[in-house]
């Protein structure tokens, strides 16, 4: 089994939705983080003017979400993207825009926390 990309703290997510929001998520909510934290990982930044690349998007398009009832974590078959917008980016690619998902982790997280409750808050009226 592949290692994951990041791994996402569930009972950080529950304690800040309980203290914040005092809402209680559900398993498929906490899902809801990983999937946003997959839309994050599929930001791409415009090429350099100069770049001849042509992007294929398959770093965007190789990430996935594993969830168990223990563990949450981000995937990705793409085994260089921890390279581009992981744990180990390249100075080049953080000087051209690449978003690193790793480090921003807790505000990714915080982001699907904040759709979880506005979603169960439109359930409950």
């Amino acid at each position: 089994m592949p290692e994951p990309f990041v791994e996402i703290d569930a009972s950080e997510l529950i304690r800040y939705m309980d203290r914040v929001k005092k809402v209680k998520p559900d398993f498929r909510d906490l899902q809801d983080v990983i999937e946003v934290a997959a839309q994050h990982a599929e930001n791409y930044p415009p090429a350099p003017p100069a770049s001849t690349y042509r992007r294929t998007g398959f770093l965007g398009r190789s990430f996935y979400p594993r969830a168990t009832k223990d563990e949450f974590a981000l995937m990705t078959v793409a085994d260089y993207a921890k390279y581009v917008i992981g744990a180990y980016q390249v100075r080049i690619h953080r000087m051209t825009g690449w978003y690193n998902v790793v480090e921003r982790i807790d505000e990714i997280v915080r982001e699907a926390a904040d759709k979880i409750v506005a979603r169960i808050m439109r359930q409950l009226d």
